[in-house]
């Protein structure tokens, strides 16, 4: 990812990362945005669906922890 946030930079555009699957959502975000990624996208695997997590239990978090992204 951190390649990808140098490639976006060079080329003056932004970097989207897709949070699906993350486990530790509070920690990744923080990892992210202190990397330099410009958008973190929620996105709940059908796994995680099928086990009761839903999108918006990911945002409620994201949002929690998001300071700049």
């Amino acid at each position: 990812v951190k390649q990808c946030v140098k490639a976006a930079n060079d080329f003056n555009k932004k970097l989207v990362v897709d949070m699906i699957c993350v486990e530790d959502m509070a920690g990744k975000v923080g990892q992210m945005e202190e990397i330099g990624v410009n958008v973190l996208a929620v996105h709940t695997g059908a796994d995680q669906q099928a086990e009761g997590r839903t999108p918006l239990d990911d945002l409620k978090i994201m949002t929690k922890y998001v300071k700049k992204s």
